[in-house]
């Protein structure tokens, strides 16, 4: 995915639900000023080491977090499929699709974006259809790649 977005050096990433740092890593490699944001403290004590300065916010919730100043010129992210960190009783992909669209409204007019998604949001399927057909009116999506879960 980092070869397809083409980090530039200088321009800003955002990467909201960073996990163990194996897309944000790549960004800061070619130079993008890279926002992480980890709500696990384990997981966010990793990226400190590897010199990031992440923030600990519900990522589901990150376009309310921010500081206004923060816009991306790329956003990536694999955020939780369906699952809310204990919330509910129930996972539901509407948990990652909110994580999508609240770091969607970081990115800044033009700007490219990457997302791994669970095979629930595929366009095959009602409520990923709905999602995009959604989400389509709002960006542009010029490509949606499906990788069988098995080479995940």
């Amino acid at each position: 995915m980092s070869y397809l977005l083409n980090y530039q050096e200088g321009e800003s990433v955002l990467e909201p639900s960073a996990g163990m740092g194996n897309l944000a890593i790549w960004a800061s490699a070619a130079g993008a000023r890279t926002v992480t944001n980890e709500i696990d403290l384990r997981r966010r004590k990793l990226f400190k080491h590897l010199g990031f300065s992440p923030t600990a916010y519900n990522a589901e919730f990150i376009h309310d977090h921010l500081p206004p100043e923060i816009e991306a010129d790329c956003l990536v992210m694999n955020p939780p499929f369906s699952a809310n960190g204990g919330r509910t009783a129930l996972n539901s992909n509407k948990f990652g699709f909110r994580h999508v669209c609240s770091a969607l409204e970081r990115l800044k007019n033009g700007g490219t974006f990457g997302i791994i998604l669970g095979e629930a949001a595929g366009l095959d399927t009602k409520t990923g259809n709905d999602f995009w057909r959604k989400l389509s009116e709002r960006i542009e999506v010029k490509t949606i790649i499906k990788i069988n879960g098995r080479e995940y």
